[in-house]
């Protein structure tokens, strides 16, 4: 079984998504503003990270063991970003009205290709560098057989699975980023309007 990098990272994005509107759009920001702090720090740091654990004694000389380590390392600075920001932070864990869920739902979507473009950018080139048809694993699996009328055996298998780079280039939505910042620029902006109208019709209303 043939799989494609660029249709996991689609299951990443909508899975987002759905957690997006089970939690609502303020549990939701912080998770952007997480992504937000782990980009920072990987365009930033990034390589002087990789450098500083090569002095230290740590295996990391192929490019291909670099961008996988520094993959791992971004998804790792989001889960304690996270993490932090909803200790320090309170809001509600999750979504309330409709509007709230809709909300929450389309940032977790902008939140997923956000996460998944920096994922590409280091594990598709990765799978490029180290193995430009792909990287093959066994996945184990049950096979069920019926040699004799009153017969069954059981065995464990490896069903071989190959994951393929996403698409042609391994930047390909590492250069889609921008489009997906103003998106989120664009959806700040309408957020920000509808809660200032939605006052200015509340305080009418009082008056």
């Amino acid at each position: 079984m043939v799989i494609s990098a660029a249709e996991i990272f689609l299951v990443i994005i909508v899975i987002f998504g759905v957690f997006g509107v089970m939690r609502g759009l303020p549990a939701t920001a912080l998770t952007t503003g997480a992504i937000f702090f782990a980009i920072v720090v990987m365009l930033l740091s990034g390589g002087l990270i990789v450098g500083s654990l090569q002095k230290l004694g740590f295996a990391l000389a192929g490019l291909d063991t670099q961008d996988i380590f520094l993959a791992v390392l971004f998804v790792v600075i989001v889960a304690m970003a996270a993490y932090a920001l909803g200790r320090l932070v309170d809001v509600p864990r999750r979504g309330g009205t409709r509007k709230d869920k809709l909300q929450g739902g389309a940032l977790g979507l902008l939140n997923g290709f956000l996460i998944t473009a920096m994922i590409d950018r280091y594990i598709t080139e990765a799978i490029g560098v180290g193995s430009p048809g792909g990287v093959s694993v066994g996945v184990p699996g049950i096979a069920f057989s019926h040699p004799l009328p009153n017969t069954w055996s059981v065995s464990f298998i490896a069903n071989p699975l190959t994951l393929t780079p996403g698409g042609g280039s391994g930047a390909d939505l590492w250069s889609k980023l921008p489009y997906a910042l103003l998106l989120l620029l664009l959806f700040i902006a309408i957020v920000f309007v509808g809660t200032v109208y939605g006052r200015l019709n509340r305080s009418k209303g009082r008056g």
